[in-house]
């Protein structure tokens, strides 16, 4: 099992957002999220990382990394605009399934059933032919480059022991399992237990006895939240103060909206970030006034 290098970059260019093919099918992430905040970020900056492709004949081009951002150019109506890309050349399948695992590893966080999918045609050099595909109506009997876990290791910055665990779960796991294993982001501590069940049946078995008790737990905590939040407004409508017959917002009004400028000001730049946080600075004092004032009082 050979180690393959991924090439370097070829050429920093532009070319129409409309000539680039896309094949899910072959990205190793199935499952996206945060889609519309991501859309949201390129329509206010722009583009800033470059789509990666590869030529694939007649003008057009292979997407290879960056399919989120593929996504949110398609929702923005992007058209035949110009588009910043990465073009670059592989040797092989191996070489070309491995960068685009390496990309989005680096980028984001990859659901662990995709990655673990990823990992295993990695590994025993089952992926999907893209440089050279096959003709219609021909099997693919063969197997392509088989690249070694510790090179995987090398290139992912994940653990041999991790890729084993991703790698051995995939393969043992139904796929009924493995869908569910994806739709709910099961803890893999679970999924690789469940891994080491033979049975089908005892592996579905399994996993409906988790999702129960987590169902439980969901069900008994909404239960537990409304008796907690009407002792808080109790506990708040105590700290409250009426000026002129007009009741102003609570202490833990004050603090939950505090907290959610905070969670605001992650995500802006600028002058709405100024602004966001004059508003953040304000509430602050305005809490610790009524700190203070109710020492005092008490």
């Amino acid at each position: 099992m050979g180690a393959p290098k991924i090439q370097t970059i070829q050429e920093s260019t532009t070319i129409p957002f409309s000539k680039i093919e896309v094949d899910q099918e072959f990205n190793c992430r199935e499952k996206y999220d945060d889609i519309e905040e991501l859309t949201d970020s390129i329509r206010s900056q722009g583009l800033i990382t470059p789509l990666t492709v590869l030529q694939n004949g007649s003008g057009l081009y292979k997407l290879v990394s960056g399919f989120r951002r593929y996504q949110a150019l398609k929702n923005l109506k992007t058209g035949d605009r110009p588009i910043n890309v990465v073009i670059r050349k592989f040797e092989s399948d191996s070489q070309l399934h491995l960068a685009n695992l390496v990309e989005n590893t680096a980028r984001d966080e990859v659901c662990p059933a995709d990655l673990a999918k990823r990992l295993f045609e990695l590994e025993t050099g089952t992926y999907k032919r893209v440089l050279h595909p096959l003709e219609e109506g021909v099997e693919d009997d063969t197997t392509g480059e088989k690249i070694a876990r510790e090179e995987i290791a090398k290139q992912t910055g994940l653990s041999t022991a991790h890729i084993g665990n991703l790698i051995r779960a995939h393969k043992n796991l139904s796929d009924s399992v493995k869908k569910m294993w994806r739709k709910h982001n099961t803890p893999l501590s679970k999924v690789i237990k469940w891994s080491a069940i033979k049975d089908e049946g005892e592996q579905m078995q399994a996993f409906g006895e988790w999702k129960e008790q987590i169902d439980l737990e969901k069900t008994e905590g909404k239960k537990r939240k409304p008796r907690k939040a009407k002792a808080e407004k109790s506990e708040s409508e105590s700290e409250s103060s009426t000026e002129g017959g007009n009741v102003c917002p609570t202490k833990a009004e004050l603090r939950d909206e505090i907290e959610r400028l905070v969670a605001k000001m992650e995500k802006q730049k600028g002058a709405e970030l100024q602004v966001t946080e004059a508003k953040y600075k304000t509430l602050r004092w305005v809490v610790g006034d009524i700190s203070r004032s109710t020492w005092m009082k008490g």
